[in-house]
């Protein structure tokens, strides 16, 4: 069982530094894998339940803590308004219906609840040349009937999403974003910088024609596109409330 040795992991680690803001409460950990996030979100004091389709793979023993066996990509076993917050790191790019899964979260939550939600940042700049190169996203190289198929590796990584998407993923489900961020940036891809300079060129060219009478303008979204966090962070991760 996970012990006071555990694994540091960035993404958790950003993710419950915000939560410490919140009133302390009923917490979902959807998709809890083998329990680390659900221990952290019990230590510093809220009601947790690590619900996910596997339980081999959780390792947690305490009594804080409840483990629920839930499939994300249909109804889960909870009523409406169950949690007061949820916590779903890395779980959307695997489902089947990105849609139905934030109605789903719209309907666990109580109204003016939490949720953090966080998925592969397909738009940095490694998986932008991987993209130019390759035509595949960082995260998502393989080819699924293969992946599937292979048996040898898990948790097909179905759903590349970009901010684009994700904004209208809440907006149908009947969120409002309150903040986008990362968990940590790897500047390690600064060797790219003509890379960048090419890209922020073309957005500004983007939003300058998005501008025109009769045009959607773009200027909103690539302030968040082109911003440090989409750049070079490692996972796009979303705060976001249910509406009232």
């Amino acid at each position: 069982m996970i012990s006071g040795g555990k694994k540091r992991n960035d993404l958790h680690d950003c993710v419950v530094a915000r939560m410490l803001s919140l009133p302390r409460g009923k917490v979902l950990d959807a998709g809890a894998g083998s329990g680390l996030l659900s221990l952290a979100l019990a230590e510093i004091g809220f009601e947790v339940t690590a619900a996910d389709v596997d339980r081999s793979f959780f390792r947690v023993e305490n009594p804080a803590i409840r483990f629920v066996a839930a499939d994300f990509n249909g109804t889960t076993p909870f009523p409406d308004g169950s949690f007061d917050a949820i916590v779903c790191l890395e779980v959307i790019e695997h489902v089947e219906n990105p849609f139905a899964l934030l109605r789903e979260f719209g309907r666990l939550l109580a109204a003016g609840g939490t949720i953090f939600l966080s998925t592969p940042n397909v738009l940095n700049l490694r998986s932008r040349l991987r993209f130019l190169l390759e035509g595949n996203y960082e995260y998502f190289k393989y080819p699924l009937p293969e992946w599937e198929a292979d048996g040898t590796k898990s948790n097909l990584h179905v759903n590349p999403i970009r901010l684009h998407e994700m904004e209208y993923y809440f907006l149908k489900g009947g969120f409002v974003i309150e903040d986008v961020f990362t968990s940590n940036y790897r500047y390690g891809l600064r060797w790219l910088f003509p890379l960048e300079l090419a890209v922020r060129l073309q957005a500004a060219a983007k939003v300058a024609r998005s501008r025109r009478p009769g045009e959607i303008d773009l200027t909103r979204l690539y302030r968040k596109v082109m911003s440090r966090e989409l750049l070079y962070g490692e996972h796009l991760v979303v705060r976001a409330r249910k509406k009232a």
